[in-house]
């Protein structure tokens, strides 16, 4: 894609929190997505989701990334079913990304994993959950304040979950 005069969050905030926007000259911004899934046998499978994308921003003369725009975002699974139970570890890589338009202060790239363990009976499906099993800290998300603080928001420690679906 191809923009002129389009508007982009700057990564500034206001001082009321809202997110601040401006009109730049132009921006690009090109892609790959990809997913996938294969069936090794009857209970192993492998998945995968991946996008990779190049952005530039030009104004007032000068070429830079745009703001929460990691050039790589990969999901991966590995998957054992076995009647009704379903056992998979997945694995979440997300490269750098910017929060200013100076890019100065950026969001640092992470890998996360999870595990997860399900069960299915009659119309019912349990699923435990675990995830960023190696309790690894990390930045999901941030911001440049009116002050121009960088602050960030840091993403959950390991944590568990269950869900219950019915299927009607």
């Amino acid at each position: 894609m191809d923009f002129k005069n389009e508007i982009v969050l700057n990564g500034q905030f206001g001082p009321n929190g809202l997110a601040l926007n401006q009109d730049v000259e132009s921006s690009v911004r090109r892609g790959l997505e990809l997913s996938g899934e294969l069936h090794l046998n009857n209970s192993w499978s492998l998945s995968t989701s991946a996008a990779w994308s190049h952005n530039t921003i030009v104004d007032k003369g000068e070429e830079f990334e745009p703001i929460l725009s990691p050039d790589w975002i990969v999901n991966q699974k590995i998957t054992y079913q076995a009647d009704s139970f379903e056992l998979g570890l997945g694995l979440r890589l997300q490269s750098k990304s910017y929060l200013d338009f100076a890019n100065t202060t950026r969001l640092g790239a992470y890998a996360v994993a999870n595990l997860f363990l399900a069960y299915s009976w009659k119309n019912m499906k349990l699923r435990v959950y675990l995830n960023n099993l190696t309790d690894k800290q990390y930045f999901g998300n941030g911001l440049v304040d009116y002050d121009g603080t960088a602050k960030y928001f840091i993403a959950a420690p390991l944590n568990a979950g269950a869900t219950i679906r019915l299927i009607f």
